[in-house]
């Protein structure tokens, strides 16, 4: 089987691939779902969020919120970039063990 040009012998690889490159995209559109498309960093999206949605947070929590989020969705996709591709073409920040690096996202 080939995909993207390249010979592919494990049908597992393909279909975690697939899903790989749709987790790029993952993220945005969760955040848009769940907060409208609003920056909850704003004065004005927190407003409509509270009265909304009952969402409440500071400019601090809001901050790691959006940090831990980034966080969370690095490492499912550092975990199908291990599984199914190259070490130099993984998109996720890492530190040197390989590990996914917790400090580029602030935290």
């Amino acid at each position: 089987m080939k995909y993207q040009n390249e010979e592919v012998k494990n049908i597992n690889n393909v279909a975690k691939r697939i899903i790989l490159k749709h987790m790029y995209y993952f993220l945005s559109d969760t955040i848009n779902k769940e907060f409208g498309g609003l920056d909850i960093r704003s004065k004005i999206a927190k407003e409509i969020l509270k009265q909304e949605q009952g969402f409440e947070c500071s400019v601090y929590e809001a901050e790691v919120l959006m940090k831990t989020l980034n966080f969370e969705m690095a490492k499912v996709i550092g975990k199908l970039e291990n599984q199914c591709l190259h070490p130099e073409e993984h998109i996720v920040p890492r530190n040197n063990q390989g590990h996914i690096a917790k400090q580029s996202f602030g935290l």
